[in-house]
């Protein structure tokens, strides 16, 4: 979803291309990587400008007509039109799904709204009588919602059990304490493999949002109900906290007037400790410090210790006159990035976690 001009997707197909097909079919590696894209690569963008484009560079790349739809993946009335995107993208059941979604505007149609989870918000409703209080839970729709947070979810929902995720989302997501829920929403539904922290310069000069990039793996069918079992006892166990402290705070008003007090306010009994969750487990916090960009949103090139740019050399495919592939390299300046490290990193960390697809 939100696929402008299917960056993902470009690298995603030339690295399939490179490290698979050229390798195992090396007489035919672009036919079977055309193949490839045609039958496992899907795009989807709600601008007939972006579609055209994307459908443009995947052709460029090498898969030909492209699975590339102009609909809005977030709102649901509109995927009727279409027979062959409800059967083939809004069914779900993707294995790796890629995103840098839109932050700015928030959607407002109820008729949206109410079709995700994340645009309800958990509340506590008090009721007090004269002998006690009561606390129960409720869920309100928000009146809006911003787009990365849908996003977010519908892109939970088009994986598939198992399925890994990497999506662009605003740091506030992660650290603001009115994020809290829909971190915990993300909690339920998948297991967060790394959060990697962007510089701020990383989308200048489009933006300068502080963001973070958000991997995660939803969890298998015969996990998910541990983690479905925890997300609803913690939200029972604060309206029990909140029960226990309204009437803590009832039973010493009364006693300090030397009013009568009820059997339940007299006997009360602290919640405990919140619920843990089914199993711990490790997570990748990694911090970009080197973008490739500068303050302007210029790019920024290494450079060595005498000052001069590095300089780096590129294998790439090119046809050569007569339309044949041909390997050429080429020297280009190399950019004063860390990305790849960390990636490097990521690969060697998931690794010793045993994450089997990174092997």
């Amino acid at each position: 979803p939100a696929c402008g001009p299917c960056g993902f997707l470009i690298h995603a197909l030339l690295h399939v291309r490179d490290t698979y097909f050229r390798v195992e079919f090396p007489r035919n590696w672009d036919i079977q990587s055309q193949n490839y894209g045609k039958v496992h690569l899907y795009a989807v963008d709600f601008d007939p400008r972006v579609e055209r484009v994307a459908r443009f560079m995947m052709w460029v790349a090498g898969d030909g007509s492209a699975n590339v739809f102009r609909m809005n993946s977030l709102d649901e009335r509109e995927w009727k039109r279409d027979p062959r995107f409800l059967q083939e993208v809004a069914a779900g059941g993707f294995d790796v799904i890629m995103t840098n979604p839109p932050f700015a505007g928030t959607i407002r149609q109820p008729q949206i709204l109410t079709k995700y989870d994340l645009a309800y918000k958990e509340r506590l409703v008090r009721r007090r009588t004269q002998e006690t209080v009561k606390v129960h839970r409720d869920r309100k729709r928000q009146n809006t919602m911003t787009r990365d947070v849908l996003f977010l979810e519908r892109c939970l929902k088009w994986l598939k059990p198992g399925g890994r995720m990497a999506i662009v989302l605003p740091q506030g997501n992660f650290n603001n304490v009115g994020a809290e829920y829909i971190r915990r929403e993300i909690m339920r539904r998948a297991r967060i493999l790394a959060v990697v922290g962007l510089h701020v310069n990383s989308f200048k000069p489009h933006t300068g949002t502080k963001t973070s990039v958000l991997f995660l793996q939803k969890w298998r069918e015969d996990e998910a109900p541990a983690w479905e079992d925890w997300y609803q006892a913690t939200y029972d166990h604060e309206a029990k906290a909140e029960a226990y402290r309204l009437r803590v705070a009832m039973r010493d008003k009364l006693a300090a007037k030397k009013k009568p007090i009820s059997t339940e306010l007299s006997d009360l009994r602290p919640p405990g400790a919140p619920p843990a969750p089914p199993w711990d487990y490790p997570i990748f916090f990694p911090t970009s410090k080197r973008s490739g960009r500068d303050n302007s949103g210029k790019y920024a090139h290494l450079k060595g210790e005498n000052g001069q740019v590095v300089m780096e050399r590129k294998t790439v495919l090119v046809h050569d006159e007569e339309g044949d592939w041909v390997e050429v390299e080429r020297e280009r300046k190399k950019l004063d990035c860390d990305l790849d490290e960390i990636a490097e990193a990521f690969i060697a960390w998931g690794r010793e976690q045993g994450l089997g697809f990174l092997n």
